[in-house]
């Protein structure tokens, strides 16, 4: 850890020390703890070198995104047929029913057609349970890396952070219990995201 965040870490336990706090949330405890040394942290600069991105309204590039912003478009479309029938889901007035027919989606559907010569690496067995969202982010992470300009990631101490919402796909194979297969812990969890992407690229992490 750098110094700044020992010296957080520091005062936190000192400040449990000194208040009682315990490993139990006291939900009664009105008190606020003292978070001056974060704001230490909140000034250390960060660079953004590289984009890469798949949102909706087909775009793929900063440069898309930026279009979109500034030409204030509505990203968002029909549902897609290939992601539920929304005719059998949609009431203005029924208690439960979905109330829109509209949403924001990807146009591309990645289910089941990843660019298996992108991924030689991974076997094709593999490939077959993979969370879309990994082959996705692994392509995305690839063209962030172009756009940025940078070659010489390999082996280097390079650490990947993600930030992720949902585990449909897990969920999903999840229910298929007679036939788990061998790979599921590793293909479809969101927790093995960040790893892949490390594992794919060699990138070693912070040390």
């Amino acid at each position: 850890m750098g110094s700044s965040t020992t010296q957080i870490a520091h005062e936190f336990a000192i400040f449990q020390t000194k208040n009682g706090v315990n490993d139990s949330p006291n939900i009664g405890n009105n008190e606020k703890p003292r978070t001056n040394g974060f704001a230490a942290l909140s000034g250390q600069p960060i660079a953004v070198v590289g984009m890469g991105m798949r949102l909706p309204g087909g775009v793929r590039t900063a440069e898309q995104f930026w279009d979109a912003l500034i030409e204030k478009r509505d990203c968002s479309s029909e549902v897609p047929k290939s992601r539920y029938n929304v005719d059998g889901f949609y009431s203005a007035d029924k208690p439960g029913a979905v109330r829109t027919r509209r949403g924001y989606f990807l146009e591309d559907d990645y289910i089941g057609n990843a660019d298996l010569n992108f991924f030689p690496a991974i076997p094709g067995f593999e490939m077959d349970e993979l969370d879309p969202q990994q082959t996705l982010l692994m392509e995305v992470i690839w063209e962030c890396m172009e756009n940025a300009g940078q070659t010489g990631w390999n082996g280097k101490d390079i650490g990947c952070y993600v930030g992720v919402f949902g585990e449909d796909w897990h969920e999903l194979a999840a229910k298929e219990t007679l036939s788990i297969p061998r790979v599921h812990a590793f293909a479809n969890g969101a927790y093995t995201l960040s790893n892949r992407v490390s594992y794919q690229f060699n990138l070693k992490g912070p040390r």
